[in-house]
């Protein structure tokens, strides 16, 4: 009785691990490092916009929220961001567009309809708030917080352009202890659903590896790859999640342009 109490419950977890879908940091070998962090001053100070694109195939075992996401946006310093999704599924297709404000206030609208301000889900609440996960600077400032192996690994054409290609992936057992910090603090689940979370990333698998081409003339990143696979089970239940991401910049300190949102501040 108790697996079948927990099938959906099972179902929401490897949901939100799938939506959450966060870049996670690595430890680096002197050469990786040193260009990462000129990468990080530089996108930080040197960069006043640029625009993006990028796609992301989710496969969750069966579970809804399998399918393929494409991006487009653009950001402009000190922090605004515009991006449109569009969301395949198994069972639906949807357009949704986000912005993000120079305060950090979020607005979505679904498939053309009035913008509104975005409240984060419960049991997303602990995670990095939208649109972060395609900052590039943001990405960057995430390479310090998980140690792992990094290491440039030759160079590669971008769009025309010569990068360096930094390979990095993510400490497994750091990476398990954030997810569970993030799931279970603050959490409005039950002490009993807390305890079946933490159990139940304990024995997780995950493997999360991305690579990353830096223009070492310049230190601007041109394009972010991340392959994740996670295995969860519980009981009987086993669902193994796969992931895939590529994202894309360009059109560096060139003009943007951003929406009017009323009602959204002066910020924007």
């Amino acid at each position: 009785m108790r697996e079948c109490k927990y099938t959906e419950f099972f179902k929401y977890i490897a949901s939100t691990l799938a939506i959450a879908f966060i870049f996670l940091g690595a430890g680096c070998s002197s050469s990786a490092d040193s260009l990462l962090e000129n990468s990080l001053e530089i996108m930080n100070s040197d960069v006043s916009s640029y625009k993006f694109n990028g796609i992301a195939i989710m496969n969750m075992g069966g579970l809804q929220g399998s399918g393929k996401i494409k991006y487009a946006g653009s950001f402009k310093a000190p922090g605004q961001l515009y991006m449109k999704t569009d969301l395949g599924t198994m069972d639906q297709t949807q357009n949704m567009e986000l912005y993000v404000n120079n305060s950090g206030k979020v607005f979505t609208r679904v498939s053309g309809t009035e913008w509104q301000p975005y409240l984060a889900p419960p049991n997303l609440s602990n995670f990095q708030q939208p649109g972060q996960s395609q900052n590039a600077a943001q990405i960057l400032k995430n390479l310090a917080a998980i140690a792992g192996p990094c290491e440039i690994a030759g160079s590669k054409k971008i769009n025309g352009i010569e990068t360096s290609v930094v390979k990095t992936s993510a400490d497994p057992d750091k990476l398990k202890a954030l997810i569970s910090k993030q799931l279970t603090s603050n959490s409005h689940a039950s002490e009993e659903q807390i305890e079946t979370i933490k159990q139940l990333i304990k024995g997780m698998t995950i493997v999360q590896e991305y690579t990353l081409y830096v223009n070492p003339d310049t230190n601007f990143i041109h394009r972010v790859d991340l392959s994740q696979k996670t295995g969860l089970k519980m009981g009987e239940q086993e669902i193994k999640i796969v992931a895939d991401m590529t994202f894309n910049y360009y059109d560096f300190n060139k003009p943007v342009d951003m929406p009017t949102i009323e009602g959204a501040g002066e910020e924007q």
